[in-house]
């Protein structure tokens, strides 16, 4: 399982690579544990998504699709 920590350094990682905004890496993150049936990782996405979202002052679940 991956960490936290391990997490917030593959969607930034990730976020480079693909030229993207660390949402839509978080996003593209979430949908990978999800296909994966890694639950507890996609979980961990969505606090840090949550997270994301109330430094931008936004509330709710974000979902770009």
């Amino acid at each position: 399982m991956d960490t936290q920590q391990e997490i917030e350094r593959a969607a930034e990682t990730l976020a480079n690579e693909k030229s993207c905004s660390i949402m839509e890496a978080l996003n593209m993150l979430r949908s990978k544990y999800q296909s994966d049936r890694r639950l507890e990782e996609a979980q961990i996405v969505n606090r840090l998504i949550d997270r994301q979202l109330q430094k931008r002052g936004e509330e709710g679940f974000y979902d770009e699709s």
